[in-house]
């Protein structure tokens, strides 16, 4: 991270990470990190603008997790890794751009081996599709997952589990929102299985809750008809 930064072998960088996190990202940083010591998150992973020696800021990947913690909870051993992540940025805000312009969400969403899942790219969508920030799944879907209705859960894992052997997603269901309530929502995607044997879906997903309420209309008009 020294080297990366520009600074001298002899500066405590690593030490002052927080210090160096620009102003706009230091909150989501500090906020994904803390869920990771405190045990809510199972690795911690984030992108952020870091100030170097120059006073220019460069956009930094970090990620990692703890080893080891002591009897009192308290992380004593952490391992992790620093990746510049400038040209990943670039990409992630063209993706941005385009995805502006498109109702509902795009989205990469990946499954690993080990049960974990997490969304690598959402585009802002999410916040009305999920009320959920783009930086809240990027680490952990767990919160995604809680939005969706109870009756419908169990059917969407299902599909999820099935798609990863090669097989499209394309799923009807419904959301409960903070503060908006129900919503129905309908998505696709296609699963990538990578080098690691964890699967990638690459998907998108928009709010069908009007088409489906008339519908649902239409439905109970004709049966009161007969």
């Amino acid at each position: 991270l020294t080297t990366l930064l520009g600074y001298e072998c002899s500066q405590p960088v690593l030490s002052q990470w927080k210090k160096l996190i620009h102003p706009d990202d230091r909150k989501n940083a500090l906020n994904a990190l803390t869920l990771h010591l405190r045990g809510e998150s199972d690795f911690f992973e984030s992108t952020h603008r870091l100030r170097c020696r120059n006073g220019h800021y460069k956009w930094m990947q970090l990620g990692g997790r703890i080893i080891e913690r002591n009897s009192r909870g308290k992380a004593v051993r952490f391992i992790g890794t620093f990746a510049d992540a400038t040209e990943q940025q670039l990409q992630q805000q063209q993706r941005d751009l385009l995805a502006a312009n498109v109702p509902g969400m795009l989205y990469q969403f990946q499954s690993n081996t080990d049960g974990h899942s997490f969304f690598p790219y959402t585009s802002n969508g999410i916040q009305d599709i999920y009320a959920v920030t783009p930086e809240q799944a990027l680490t952990d879907a767990t919160q995604v997952f809680q939005r969706i209705h109870s009756d419908d859960l169990e059917h969407v894992r299902h599909s999820i589990q099935a798609s990863a052997n090669s097989v499209a997603i394309c799923n009807e269901y419904r959301v409960n929102l903070p503060g908006r309530g129900e919503r129905w929502l309908s998505g696709s995607a296609r699963p990538q299985r990578l080098d690691t044997g964890d699967t990638l879906w690459h998907g998108y997903i928009h709010n069908i809750t009007d088409a489906k309420q008339q519908a649902i209309q239409l439905l109970e008009t004709g049966r009161a008809l007969k």
